[in-house]
């Protein structure tokens, strides 16, 4: 997600660094983005 999202690199990019697929990072960048808003949520006492 920081690879992607802070760093600014674009998903191909990312997948030749990490070693891995385009699909495997999309997959991995949208997972960590629900659990970072659950993670804000939480912090937030809950509210959307």
């Amino acid at each position: 997600m920081i690879l992607r999202d802070i760093d600014g690199l674009k998903t191909s990019e990312v997948a030749q660094i990490l070693g891995s697929s385009e699909t495997t990072v999309r997959s991995q960048v949208s997972r960590a983005r629900v659990r970072m808003k659950e993670a804000i949520d939480q912090m937030m006492g809950g509210r959307s």
